[in-house]
């Protein structure tokens, strides 16, 4: 399965027209031009103008998604949770929390060995939903950053300062 999906040298033309020129070729041949005339002057091709008024083949292009935009977008909430709880999720987590979820389903997808997604998928889906999910690498903590023991905790916890009306606790800054 290729990574980046590019076009073949001589490969038949796909969509290579703006939906702007298509609504403005298709109110022209209905108003009287001529689909010859309108191919002509918008650039869309003759037989996509005719089958768009007969609303032939106005289906989604492409191979279906794996699960309904609800179940994607339940999943893209729950891994977004994560990570606002600063728990990020790797792509294998993600991978494994998809093959979970089908398996206890009852789903079943050819595309993928095991019920598991392969990495291609997963980048897919992050790039699909790019306006909530960011892939980012993580960086190894120095070990000084990482050392914690229990006096730095019982420091942070002392200037924490409970209050008694019922309102939730907060960060005394000295």
């Amino acid at each position: 399965m290729p990574r980046i999906l590019q076009r073949k040298l001589g490969s038949r033309p796909y969509k290579d027209y703006f939906e702007e020129q298509l609504k403005k070729a298709i109110d022209a041949v209905r108003k009287g031009m001529t689909l010859r005339k309108a191919e002509e002057q918008y650039g869309v091709k003759k037989d996509t103008v005719n089958r768009k008024m007969r609303k032939k083949h106005m289906g989604e292009v492409g191979r279906p998604s794996v699960f309904n935009e609800e179940t994607e977008n339940t999943t893209v909430r729950c891994i977004a949770m994560c990570a606002d709880w600063r728990f990020p999720l790797t792509t294998l987590d993600i991978r494994l929390i998809v093959k979970s979820y089908m398996d206890q389903h009852g789903y079943t997808e050819l595309r993928f060995k095991n019920n598991l997604p392969e990495y291609d998928w997963i980048k897919a889906f992050i790039s699909k939903h790019k306006d909530t999910l960011i892939h980012r690498l993580y960086q190894n903590l120095s070990r000084s950053r990482a050392r914690v023991d229990s006096e730095m905790i019982n420091k942070y916890f002392d200037k924490v300062e409970l209050t008694v009306d019922g309102i939730e606790p907060h960060l005394i800054i000295n």
